[in-house]
């Protein structure tokens, strides 16, 4: 058995998910123990991939980093706060 856990980080690109990535790096963790899969590889919203992943990769620890961030068109075509969308957004 391998004295470093295997560890999922969704969103390992993102501004947190890379951070977390950084720090385990630098605190010693294994690159090879760190599995990180884009939404294209894994689709987190798909249960059977997740499971299959999960199955598959069978990691110890999990950390959830993974976001959805708005980019500036939906924040400009979609007004979230009155419930409004523009007339512009097809």
């Amino acid at each position: 058995m391998n004295r470093f856990p295997k560890i999922y980080v969704a969103g390992h690109r993102g501004l947190v998910g890379s951070a977390i990535v950084r720090q385990l790096l630098a605190a010693g963790h294994p690159a090879d123990r760190i599995v990180g899969r884009t939404h294209l590889e894994l689709d987190l919203t798909d249960q059977c991939a997740v499971r299959h992943f999960f199955d598959e990769e069978k990691p110890d620890q999990v950390y959830l980093a993974a976001a959805k961030v708005p980019s500036l068109i939906n924040i400009f075509l979609d007004d979230s706060s009155t419930g409004q969308v523009s007339p512009n957004k097809c």
